[in-house]
């Protein structure tokens, strides 16, 4: 009986070592996101409902690519932003002993070189044909509104325009992401929209945290051409909508 009592609290003690162990083993890493790998993946979740995953990873590489022509050419310096899997802008730091030169096109339009893997307008070309119809990536390219493309070769060098483009307001995919919705779909093209969620706070009534969620929808194309699937349109709904009426 003496042993009984014992036995006991060491076998209530050795339970409560297992459940610590199992609970530190669910501890989550120093910067390790709170969601899930399921979660994070989330926002391409509806995009996955009528695209394969070939065609949800050209619209990622499409949406890094559109994002130059968008106002954010320099982008196009940044180490590995046109690899696999999402890159982290805020935490993409770099560093280059390329010494910058500089053109002035039509006496508006500065042009800075650029000082990334990608430094000829032939490998530009080819990124660009990687994802988008050759027509509709040069017309991105000329559509500027300055009289000068965005991108441009000048001694068998690529430069880019000095200029930059903020979001909209109020846009944050992180906290709302986007939704898609098919419109059109068969065997040579793909029609869908990527519809935006907007903060809009209330006016004059000095909270902060009052506010409404708006949306707007952008039209997204893919065509089939002899190299695969290509975009003839895109939007990125942080760039496209720059103002409310």
């Amino acid at each position: 009986m003496i042993r009984m009592r014992w036995r006991i609290p060491v076998i209530l003690l050795f339970v409560i070592i297992i459940t610590a162990v199992a609970s530190c083993s669910e501890t989550k890493e120093p910067g390790q996101s709170s969601q899930d790998p399921v979660q994070q993946a989330a926002p391409f979740e509806e995009l996955a409902l009528f695209l394969n995953d070939e065609q949800v990873a050209l619209y990622q590489k499409a949406g890094k690519v559109y994002r130059l022509f968008r106002g954010i050419p320099d982008l196009i310096d940044l180490p590995s932003y046109f690899q696999d899997g999402i890159c982290n802008l805020e935490e993409q730091g770099y560093s280059s002993t390329t010494e910058l030169v500089s053109h002035c096109i039509n006496g508006m339009a500065r042009y800075v070189s650029c000082a990334g893997e990608i430094d000829s307008f032939s490998d530009f070309a080819e990124l660009c044909g990687s994802v988008f119809t050759e027509g509709y990536w040069e017309e991105l390219n000329t559509a500027t509104g300055w009289g000068a493309p965005v991108f441009i070769e000048i001694d068998n060098c690529l430069f880019y325009a000095d200029c930059s483009k903020g979001t909209t307001p109020g846009y944050d995919p992180e906290q709302y992401p986007d939704t898609y919705e098919l419109s059109f779909r068969d065997e040579k093209e793909i029609r869908f929209s990527v519809i935006g969620h907007y903060k809009i706070y209330s006016n004059g009534d000095g909270e902060i945290d009052h506010f409404s969620i708006q949306t707007y929808s952008f039209p997204v194309k893919m065509v089939l051409e002899q190299e695969g699937w290509r975009f003839s349109l895109f939007s990125d709904p942080g760039l496209d909508l720059q103002a409310f009426s």
